[in-house]
């Protein structure tokens, strides 16, 4: 599991341009440019890789705590789904409402997780973040002929979280 996580720091700190950078720039880059996560599984994601060593913090900046070099990307690397798991099981969280809405709406509509969070992205981008990233998505759903009214119970969980 070490390497795994080593493989997403790496993978994090490509996407960022260094192998130092802020919580902010971490979350962006997995969320919105790579779209691999929900924000809320990338906070995780950040917590677990600092917990476990592999990322130093200091000063509320962090850096890889090993020498990338080491570690080699396959050109196609995606973040396994089970590390979000493990992710999610050490920091105590359970499945946030974006990851259970977007789980969801790939069932309803047949659509790639992937191409539903960079929709959500879109849209949201689009209204100025003036919604949240869960409302966002059942927009898409709603745009790929999903049933949004099956989905406003966990919209209200994320208004909720995000207070």
């Amino acid at each position: 599991m070490i390497e795994e996580l080593k493989k997403a720091a790496r993978y994090a700190s490509t996407i960022i341009g260094s192998y130092e950078f802020t919580e902010r720039d971490f979350v962006y880059a997995l969320s919105y440019r790579a779209n691999e996560m929900s924000p809320e599984d990338a906070k995780a994601l950040l917590r677990t890789l600092v917990a476990k060593k592999i990322l130093k913090s200091v000063d509320g900046r962090y850096a890889l705590n090993f020498n990338p070099k080491t570690i080699r990307l396959p050109v196609d690397y995606s973040i396994p789904d089970d590390l979000l798991k493990v992710t999610r099981e050490h920091t105590g969280m359970q499945k946030p409402p974006f990851e259970r809405i977007l789980e969801e709406v790939c069932s309803d509509t047949g659509m790639e997780k992937r191409e539903l969070i960079a929709r959500a992205n879109r849209i949201q981008a689009e209204m100025g973040n003036l919604i949240t990233p869960e409302a966002a998505l059942v927009v898409a759903a709603t745009e790929a002929g999903g049933n949004p009214k099956k989905y406003a119970g966990v919209v209200k969980e994320g208004l909720v979280q995000h207070d």
